[in-house]
């Protein structure tokens, strides 16, 4: 199970990954207490619209909004007990995998077991959509962003329906599910970054480093081939091997240098940066990792950061290196990359 379904598992509500069908009925909401009046013939059958609103509809909105968001900070605090207090006694949870956990208790089991695995994670929410289906039961729909301790992100789309009871909203049902692939997902997300194929340089005084990107194996894979030389020094190579992932459906990359070290990481996108978390080894055997980024400042420059850099779990000073393209092969990098 990794990271993303751990979460799923200690915050149901908020780590979906896309959408699911569900009922009115399947909530469950308490019954309203009956009427001392007959009702007339016109009440029978209310106008559907009507039945769905509350009497508030952006009071009732705003109270379902504050719930998420404070079941968001009560997992960041790691708040078990705050977290199962949103949760309904009758609730249920299916994941992606179409396993159900029926309960209050078995939900709870799931996230005491899980929660403690996400310690020093931070969750944050957009909800898109608060949307009715009676005036005590209601649909959310948005995207929730969980960051670890390295401030690396992780985004996916989550609904979820409330219940009212005795005044108070609560999770009725959630349901998981990962979005159908589309087949040519690989190559779109990897197009995004065919901007960096071509011929780039790097000069600071006496330290020099060219790089070449080119794409590999039918377009599955881009290659980054890094030249560093540095005065009184052998030069040093590295390759850059960054593919999709069709088990993780994420941009993955592998690292070997001449030197026989070699990382992995997994890649993130936020506009025009691209963040990585690389852990890995030396060539000397010693531990490394670092938070790295490249970020498109135009069409002919980018920007290579390294953060949060760490050997044998001792602290590196941060690296930063500003690349410009050759011009010379402008051109030809623009007809490779179409």
């Amino acid at each position: 199970m990794d990271l993303k379904h751990l979460l799923i598992a200690a915050a149901a509500v908020c780590c979906g990954y896309g959408a699911y069908q569900f009922t009115a009925a399947s909530a469950q909401p308490p019954k309203p207490a009956a009427s001392a009046k007959a009702p007339k013939a016109s009440d029978a059958a209310p106008a559907a619209p009507a039945a769905a609103q509350p009497s508030n509809p952006a009071n009732a909105e705003q109270e379902i909004r504050t719930a998420a968001a404070a079941f968001a900070a009560a997992f960041s605090k790691g708040d078990t007990d705050a977290m199962l207090n949103f949760w309904a006694d009758d609730a249920d949870y299916v994941d992606d995998s179409g396993t159900l956990y029926k309960g209050k208790a078995a939900i709870g089991e799931l996230v005491r077991k899980n929660c403690p695995l996400c310690q020093g994670h931070t969750m944050s929410l957009d909800v898109s959509s608060v949307k009715f289906a009676k005036p005590d039961v209601a649909l959310e729909e948005g995207v929730v962003t969980v960051k670890d301790p390295d401030q690396a992100g992780d985004s996916s789309r989550y609904l979820a329906v409330w219940v009212k009871n005795n005044g108070r909203w609560q999770l009725s049902s959630v349901r998981d599910q990962s979005p159908a692939k589309e087949t040519d997902q690989s190559e779109e997300s990897l197009n995004d970054l065919g901007w960096l194929v071509g011929d780039w340089t790097h000069e600071s005084g006496p330290v020099n480093v060219a790089l070449r990107c080119h794409w590999m194996l039918n377009k599955q894979f881009l290659v980054m081939e890094y030249d560093v030389k540095k005065p009184n020094e052998d030069p040093t190579q590295v390759a850059v091997w960054i593919g999709w992932d069709p088990a993780s459906s994420e941009i993955h990359s592998w690292v070997f240098d001449s030197d026989g070290g070699n990382s992995a990481a997994r890649w993130d996108r936020n506009g025009d940066v691209w963040t990585s978390k690389s852990d890995g080894v030396l060539g000397d055997g010693r531990s490394g990792s670092s938070v790295n980024s490249i970020q498109l400042v135009n069409d002919d420059t980018f920007v290579w950061r390294s953060k949060n850099r760490r050997i044998d779990g001792n602290p590196v000073a941060d690296a930063e290196i500003k690349f410009s393209r050759r011009k010379e092969a402008a051109k030809d990098a623009g007809k490779e990359s179409k």
